[in-house]
């Protein structure tokens, strides 16, 4: 079996050898973070129009109730992380929890994203992050946020952005 990353990277093993990479990277939560989907990146009917997505982003941002602590954290290390991301380790330290708190932040934005108005399916946190193969400093799995998430929170210039 294969799977291709949003990177490009093609990821190959046996279903029970990929079960156990996500089980790794998102311990109990995978339930909560959402639907992982190949898609054909040649293929623009994948893509939400760049007005449609920027709402929907502010969508997940802005509703009520107010983002937690823990999400503004995430938003704002993997914001300043750059296209690369973090690796999982890391980027639980940069927000000062542990892996498995890390994996109840993103179940829970997960959640916040998929019941938010305008969402279609449930795409998790996939809506807005990029799963990385070797992500930095350590060169493992991890995350990135996606470059029209960076640049819409860039814009909107939100308080609690430090790089802002």
């Amino acid at each position: 079996m294969k799977i291709t990353t949003p990177a490009g990277y093609i990821v190959e093993g046996s279903p029970q050898e990929l079960q156990g990479l996500v089980r790794e990277l998102l311990g109990d939560s995978k339930a909560e973070i959402g639907e992982i989907k190949l898609i054909n990146r040649n293929d623009d009917s994948n893509d939400a129009s760049s007005e449609n997505m920027a709402q929907l982003i502010r969508n997940v941002i802005e509703r009520d109730p107010k983002l937690p602590r823990g999400q503004k954290d995430l938003y704002n290390a993997l914001f300043s992380a750059g296209d690369k991301g973090l690796d999982y380790g890391t980027l639980a330290a940069r927000i000062g929890r542990s892996v498995e708190q890390l994996n109840g932040v993103l179940g829970a934005l997960g959640r916040r994203i998929n019941s938010t108005s305008g969402i279609e399916g449930k795409p998790g946190v996939g809506l807005l992050f990029s799963l990385r193969e070797k992500a930095p400093p350590k060169n493992s799995w991890g995350w990135a946020m996606k470059p029209e998430v960076r640049s819409l929170l860039a814009e909107q210039k939100y308080s609690w952005l430090k790089d802002n």
